[in-house]
């Protein structure tokens, strides 16, 4: 786990410069990040592709005076859509 710091801390300094693409499943990692981009499979043979971007949920909880959450996932939306 420790490592993981060290890695997120190295690549928030690398970001002021640069954008980075990281393939991970480590929810340490995805929790560090400004959005995700991913495949899930609702229904067996079914791929939907989503994205989420941190600071509108971060804006629900501003807003709603609450926790933030994620609105529910819809077909073709997101920065893939059509």
């Amino acid at each position: 786990e420790a490592n993981v710091d060290v890695y997120c801390n190295m690549l928030r300094e690398f970001v002021k410069d640069s954008q980075f693409i990281v393939i991970t499943h480590k929810k340490r990692t995805m929790q560090r990040v400004d959005a995700i981009y991913g495949i899930t499979q609702n229904e067996p043979g079914v791929s939907t592709k989503i994205s989420v971007k941190f600071e509108e949920i971060h804006k629900l909880g501003d807003t709603e005076g609450g926790e933030g959450e994620l609105a529910p996932t819809v077909r073709g939306a997101g920065p893939f859509a059509g």
